[in-house]
């Protein structure tokens, strides 16, 4: 009996990793052979509000409203900000704001108390005149032509939302496994590439993204929101894009492995709070292939530490019987701490003195597998019930 239980368990685990790693892409590909990518219509300038919301202020925020100004008025759209404070706002930031924003409306609000980053941008939402409301994160650098490019779908009646691509600098800033979170960043972008061509992607990105007003509802205070805003414009019978030519340029996003470990489990627990929120995209026919992929995509994904548990069981149960079982327990171990000994080798310089195409696998590997498990404890708090509303966000080393 253990050993039909254990070959189940690998099927089980096998289907898990196939279907997000493998399946998906493969299909994603063969559409793309099938079906031309969308273009872009033709500019209808408008109107656009850009919600920013912050925890704090000095001079990021100022830095970020001055380079709002500018894309701003490269842009060719009517464009003012709102500045959404968690919290109360400084009056130095309130002034160094406005000084900033130059010719750009600026209209500041914020909440009595600290209540977190959904509650921010409701607010600011709120605040919003334009037609189309452009988020954007604190520490994102947007192209001077980021937002021009991303509002042009707007012309498009069936578009609800675009999201622009992040691209992580070069800083310099003691990033954990930089080559790896570049990579991991870079196979996402292409992924949303090819959703494309099947008329909706399944995950936005809250560095730079827009949607259209009357499309907005009220953020889910436990849910990220680049998320749960695209499923709340897919459930309206709008599409959701992505478009690479918007750039927003960040820093590392992992400064140290407790800083990534921390912000992988809580953007899985946010994540899939915002997923289970809007049950009805996952399974209603009227939704075509939306539902599954985003199964696929967005619940599969994180459930690929599950997978490895299930790997790990079935090989105990097949040891005492099948001697392959044991090696291959063993080189699991024996890989996982060769993975694990990249951190420590890279902060004395080690990793760096490799060829680059070695050091750049060994840092994916590594932040895949730092990635995993942060993964995991996401979804046992999930599981738990927990639910993340406010946190402290890290926006520089």
């Amino acid at each position: 009996m253990t050993p039909a239980v254990a070959w189940v368990l690998l099927a089980v685990a096998g289907l898990i990793v196939a279907l997000p790693t493998l399946l998906y892409p493969a299909a994603l590909r063969l559409a793309a052979a099938l079906r031309p990518a969308p273009v872009a219509p033709t500019p209808r300038p408008g109107r656009a509000t850009v919600v920013v919301a912050f925890t704090g202020g000095g001079p990021l925020l100022a830095a970020k409203v001055s380079r709002l100004a500018a894309v701003a008025a490269a842009s060719g759209w009517q464009v003012d900000t709102v500045l959404a404070g968690d919290g109360p706002i400084a009056e130095a930031d309130r002034r160094s704001a406005r000084a900033a924003a130059g010719d750009m409306p600026v209209t500041l609000c914020a909440l009595d108390a600290p209540a977190g980053k959904a509650a921010a941008l409701n607010l600011g939402a709120g605040h919003a005149t334009g037609d189309v409301l452009v988020f954007s994160d604190l520490d994102a650098d947007l192209a001077d032509d980021a937002l021009a490019t991303l509002c042009r779908w707007f012309a498009e009646p069936s578009v609800g939302a675009v999201c622009g691509r992040r691209q992580i600098v070069r800083d310099g800033g003691p990033a954990v496994a930089a080559a790896g979170q570049r990579a991991y960043t870079d196979l996402d972008s292409r992924i949303k590439l090819l959703e494309n061509r099947l008329g909706a992607i399944t995950s936005n990105d809250g560095k730079l993204y827009a949607m259209r007003r009357s499309l907005f509802r009220p953020i889910h205070p436990a849910a990220t929101d680049d998320l749960y805003n695209a499923l709340t414009v897919v459930a309206q019978g709008y599409r959701v894009l992505f478009e690479p030519a918007a750039v927003a340029r960040i820093p590392s996003p992992a400064w140290t492995v407790g800083h990534d470990l921390r912000r992988r489990r809580r953007v899985t627990l946010r994540g899939l709070t915002g997923l289970f929120a809007r049950p009805r995209l996952l399974l209603a026919p009227r939704f075509g292939l939306f539902g599954p992929r985003l199964i696929v995509n967005k619940l599969l994904r994180r459930c690929l530490p599950v997978a490895g548990l299930l790997v790990l069981l079935a090989l105990l149960l097949l040891a005492p019987a099948h001697a392959w079982a044991g090696w291959l327990i063993a080189a699991a171990l024996l890989g996982g701490l060769g993975t694990a000994a990249y951190a420590p080798l890279a902060r004395r310089g080690v990793t760096g003195r490799l060829p680059a195409k070695a050091d750049k696998l060994w840092a994916s590997a590594f932040y895949a597998g730092l990635g995993m498990l942060g993964m995991l404890l996401g979804l046992v708090d999930f599981l738990r019930g927990k639910r993340v509303v406010r946190w402290a966000p890290r926006k520089a080393a």
